[in-house]
């Protein structure tokens, strides 16, 4: 695997153990939140199977990523210039024959999958990754420079049509195309290794680094054609956006272009919040219905300050390289203890001042800003969240004792105005197959195909016999 990605040796960073498990049903394809990192792979020494067990490391490799704003994109790549950008589309749409077909001076990187990646000030850079299937059959095999960043400039999503054009995208129509295309390599959904919570933890930060990157990089829809000069669409699209003018184009440059420098990018700290200030996007449960996914934090350092109970922090745990943004519970001699406002109970261990970035003051959602309550009004706040989950709590046992409520509820669903009348639409791709119960806009459930059942939002169920929902099995 190190030769096909021309990885180089080194002597630091996080270890990563890998080892084949003896039966066919023992094990998982991966133990997550563990340092060093441990994938246990599939048995077999054949050609074939080394080949799937690389395929498997690198998924794994690439999920790792996803807490800093890694994603795995199905889509080739290509750079000119010192500019990427990504062709994703897939299987059997046109990656590999675009890739083939985009002349010099572009230069095909890959054409079936590539890592991009998110550095400390917020510039995203692309790597390519192998094309397993070229080693299955005899096949010609090959390798990638891994190790090369490229700085993305663009993403493009590939279809087929009879005249060449680019069609901009905004960001909810990017976030969709791009995690479809996320969801086609690492297929979280269905990913049978994932233990309970951990695949829906897996997309809540899909859904943050997808969210974060079409923000900052631009996403078209690419009509192609057989035998037009697709290219051409990508260079004016380039131009256009950052003044990055190919070389045999310059007389065409305006007064004003400017060229697109990772230097010239400024630090989002500065430009975002204000000096001293860091922007992290949430994921995960543990803060909800305080922060929720993918609330935009604005999170200042304490500066000589005393953290106080009641404080939202951002805060890496021992052992750990992973941020957490938990509340103060108590503060003791050995330590601060902290707690998600929705975990039942506090985290098993203290946090230490020297290990805390800096407390939430605010929070971003769309185009809303609000701010979080520290200190005495933030004890107040989590007593509230406390005694309204707990309210909830009561509420759904009795409600869920009461069957004959439930039968007059679940009439009234056929009452309801069209708009709002539940409807169950089948998500399908070439690794994933989901299906979702709307009540108008709104998900009200998902059926697990894992576990081969439904599960139903509250108070949605109230409407809903899942026993009498239709199934599906896995791909």
């Amino acid at each position: 695997m190190a030769d096909v990605m021309r990885l180089s040796p080194v002597s630091s960073g996080t270890e990563l153990f890998v080892t084949v498990r003896q039966g066919k049903d023992e094990g998982r394809a991966r133990v997550p939140g563990q340092n060093p990192l441990t994938c246990i792979l599939p048995p077999g020494t054949d050609d074939a199977m080394q080949i799937i067990q690389m395929m498997d490391l690198t998924t794994m490799i690439a999920s790792e990523t996803l807490p800093c704003g890694g994603l795995l994109i199905h889509g080739a790549l290509a750079e000119r210039d010192g500019s990427g950008v990504i062709l994703a589309a897939p299987g059997g749409t046109g990656k590999t024959t675009a890739s083939n077909r985009i002349p010099p001076p572009w230069h095909s990187l890959s054409d079936d999958a590539t890592l991009v990646v998110r550095d400390g000030y917020g510039n995203y850079f692309a790597h390519p990754l192998p094309t397993w299937s070229r080693f299955f059959d005899n096949g010609p095999g090959g390798s990638w420079e891994v190790e090369r960043g490229i700085p993305l400039a663009a993403v493009f999503f590939l279809t087929q049509s009879p005249e060449d054009q680019a069609e901009p995208l905004n960001a909810g129509e990017a976030a969709a195309y791009l995690m479809e295309s996320v969801h086609q390599l690492m297929g979280v959904p269905a990913r049978t290794e994932c233990i309970r919570g951990e695949s829906e933890s897996l997309c809540e930060m899909e859904l943050a680094a997808v969210s974060a990157l079409v923000k900052v990089i631009p996403a078209y829809l690419l009509h192609i054609s057989l035998t037009g000069r697709f290219w051409e669409e990508i260079d004016t699209v380039l131009k256009e956006r950052t003044g990055a003018v190919p070389a045999d184009r310059k007389e065409k440059t305006s007064p004003t272009a400017k060229k697109f420098h990772r230097s010239e990018l400024p630090h989002p700290a500065i430009d975002m919040f204000g000096a001293g200030h860091i922007p992290i996007v949430y994921s995960g449960p543990s803060m909800n219905p305080t922060l929720r996914a993918p609330d935009l934090l604005d999170v200042v350092p304490y500066h000589g300050e005393k953290p106080a109970v009641g404080d939202i922090i951002c805060f890496t745990p021992p052992g750990d390289e992973k941020n957490v943004i938990h509340r103060i519970i108590r503060i003791t001699g050995s330590g601060i203890q902290t707690q998600g406002d929705n975990n039942p109970s506090a985290d098993p261990a203290l946090v230490q001042e020297d290990r805390i970035i800096g407390r939430v003051i605010g929070a971003t959602r769309e185009k809303h800003h609000r701010k979080i309550a520290c200190g005495t009004l933030g004890r107040f706040t989590r007593w509230r969240m406390h005694i309204r989950k707990s309210a909830l709590d009561r509420i759904v046992k009795i409600i869920r004792l009461a069957k004959p409520a439930l039968v007059l509820t679940r009439a009234i669903s056929h009452l309801l105005p069209g708009r709002w009348k539940p409807r169950i639409v089948l998500f399908s791709s070439r690794n994933t197959r989901i299906m979702r119960l709307f009540f108008g806009a709104s998900v009200a459930g998902e059926f697990n195909t894992i576990e081969g059942k439904w599960t139903i939002r509250f108070p949605f169920w109230l409407l809903v016999n899942e026993t009498a929902l239709p199934t599906v099995e896995r791909p």
